[in-house]
C-alpha cells in the first residue's frame, strides 16, 4: 500500500477507508476481505458490536471527531469494539488509525 501510494487516496477515519485498507490487505487470503462480518464475534470474555447493530454503529463512527490525540484514541476505540470484519481487524485498524494521527495531528507512530 505504501509503496503503490495506494495509501494516499483513502479515505481517512471512515469505515469506508478502514474497509479499503482491510480488501487490500487481505483480498488474497480472505473471500470475506473487506466485507462486512456476518457472524457475531467475542474475544474471551468480549462481544463485540453483534452482527445485527454492526452496520447501524458504523455511522456515528465515521462521524466522530478526530482533531485531537484523545478524539482520535475515543474513535479507535470504537472501531475496535465494532470489530466489523470477521478477521484481520487489528492489523487493518492500526494502518486505520496511523493514518487519522499523521493526517490530523502530523505524527506519525513509531
Amino acid at each position: 500500500m505504501y509503496d503503490s501510494g495506494i495509501i494516499n487516496d483513502l479515505e481517512v477515519g471512515t469505515y469506508h477507508g478502514l474497509k479499503a485498507i482491510h480488501t487490500y490487505l487481505f483480498e488474497d487470503i480472505y473471500d470475506f476481505a473487506g466485507k462486512l462480518r456476518t457472524v457475531n464475534l467475542a474475544k474471551r470474555h468480549f462481544r463485540f458490536a453483534p452482527v445485527m447493530y454492526l452496520k447501524l454503529a458504523l455511522e456515528p463512527i465515521d462521524a466522530m471527531p478526530q482533531a485531537t490525540l484523545a478524539e482520535i484514541v475515543a474513535k479507535y476505540v470504537e472501531m475496535t469494539i465494532a470489530h466489523p470484519f470477521r478477521e484481520g481487524n487489528g492489523r487493518s485498524t492500526r494502518i486505520w488509525l496511523d493514518l487519522i494521527v499523521k493526517k490530523e495531528l502530523q505524527k506519525v507512530i513509531d
